[in-house]
């Protein structure tokens, strides 16, 4: 990959990212399911993006619950970008926020919250993510 600075060709690191799970900040730990596919439904995304590689699902939630260390996760998964979250169920409302984070310096590049009304309920919608796994 090559980027422009003032007109010059510079070479740019392909972005490779990890998607960590998404944490469940409900009190419904039931909710986990669901917000876990919500996590595995952005690395399916991601990873039909051309030019970005995305490291697979498992080694993304083999880090659940771990202490938060870019570095080393840079280091140990070779990528540059990490994607971390929460996600939070109440009634039939759905609050997301995402966090794309530098590895190299620990720093936000990009941050989105997005709220949503469900169009099925969280029983219904827990049993069909049940049923998936």
């Amino acid at each position: 990959m090559v980027g422009l600075i003032a007109g010059t060709p510079v070479p740019v690191k392909q972005p490779v990212i990890l998607v960590l799970p998404f944490k469940n900040l409900g009190t419904d730990s039931s909710d986990s399911l669901i917000i876990d596919h919500i996590t595995a439904g952005l690395i399916q995304q991601l990873a039909i993006i051309d030019g970005l590689r995305v490291r697979y699902q498992e080694s993304s939630f083999r880090l659940r619950d771990r202490p938060r260390d870019m570095a080393d996760i840079g280091k140990r998964l070779g990528v540059n970008l990490v994607v971390e979250g929460d996600a939070q169920l109440s009634g039939d409302r759905l609050l997301i926020r995402a966090t794309l984070v530098s590895v190299a310096d620990d720093a936000p590049v990009w941050s989105v919250e997005v709220g949503m009304k469900l169009a099925r309920p969280p029983k219904i919608i827990r049993r069909s993510a049940e049923t998936c796994q």
